[in-house]
């Protein structure tokens, strides 16, 4: 149940990972402090691997994003539409990379070699 709070989006990534925290410490008191302190431990151990370790190497298989355009893509977008947008910034780059990936290369590319077997090459 409290893997399930960390993955719904809820106002923020945060907030999900917050309640996550509370349910474990909660159903962590009954055994005592050292318990809870050891979870308490141990989740943002996780959480600290989980965001900064895990994610980034999964993000950089799937899709290859440039460091610096990411940066600047969330600095404009933050600037432009403020925190929603810092926040919208990584998917819809996500989304422009994939598209011209997928539709504008590959339609291009394929529209280029259909049509250069039609031009004679010049001698």
């Amino acid at each position: 149940m409290v893997r399930d709070f960390t993955i719904v989006p809820f106002r923020s990534k945060c907030v999900g990972s917050l309640l996550a925290l509370s349910l474990a410490t909660f159903m962590a008191l009954p055994s005592g402090i050292s318990t809870v302190a050891w979870v308490v431990g141990l989740y943002i151990a996780f959480q600290l691997v989980k965001s900064y370790i895990i994610t980034p190497l999964i993000q950089q298989y799937q899709v290859d994003i440039p460091p610096a355009l990411l940066i600047g893509t969330q600095a404009l977008f933050g600037f432009l539409l403020g925190f929603l947008g810092a926040m919208v910034a990584s998917p819809a780059l996500v989304l422009v990379l994939v598209l011209h990936d997928e539709v504008y290369q590959k339609h291009i590319h394929r529209w280029q070699n259909r049509h250069s077997e039609s031009i004679p090459a010049a001698i």
